[in-house]
């Protein structure tokens, strides 16, 4: 297997470990204990 093949299968894996969390972030998702953009520019911009 070629450097570049060995890369591009890691940086697949990583792409698809990010949508597995991405996923699981959006099935657990609660609106009630989010915050609006509006109160975290409030909140830590500075």
């Amino acid at each position: 297997m070629s450097i570049e093949s060995y890369e591009a299968m890691e940086e697949e894996i990583e792409d698809l470990r990010l949508t597995a969390l991405a996923l699981s972030r959006i099935q657990s998702f609660d609106p009630g204990e989010s915050i609006s953009h509006k109160e975290m520019m409030k909140k830590y911009a500075k």
